[in-house]
């Protein structure tokens, strides 16, 4: 079950990304919020397995190798090993603001379009 929700989580983050999958689709705290509470009303078995899923996707995503998250710091270490030194402090700190402001607006975006589909009905 781990293995497939690895493999669902890598295959929706490439639909979004070669556009198959609408960005909109993706939900942020309000989303996991309102769908964790939707799931706790089908029982304790089914709440565990979203909650062991979703747990997988976040670790998932948290290995993508974005600046500013665990895979964006494996990213740099794998550079360095082949390297054989380290990545300037000037360059990190250009890759880490560039991966901070990627962040940020994904945040912004995510939870701006939760907010809007709290108030606008379908």
């Amino acid at each position: 079950m781990t293995w497939k929700g690895i493999n669902q989580t890598l295959g929706v983050i490439f639909q979004i990304f070669t556009g198959s999958k609408k960005p909109s689709e993706m939900g942020g705290v309000i989303r996991i919020g309102k769908m964790t509470a939707d799931m706790a009303g089908h029982g304790f078995f089914v709440f565990t397995v979203f909650v062991a899923l979703l747990s997988i996707n976040i670790g998932v995503v948290n290995l993508l190798p974005i600046p500013m998250i665990d895979g964006g710091h494996l990213m740099f270490q794998f550079l360095e090993a082949v390297k054989g030194e380290p990545v300037s402090l000037r360059t990190k700190g250009y890759i880490y603001g560039v991966g901070l402001i990627f962040l940020f607006l994904c945040m912004i975006f995510i939870n701006v379009r939760d907010i809007m589909d709290l108030f606008i009905k379908k």
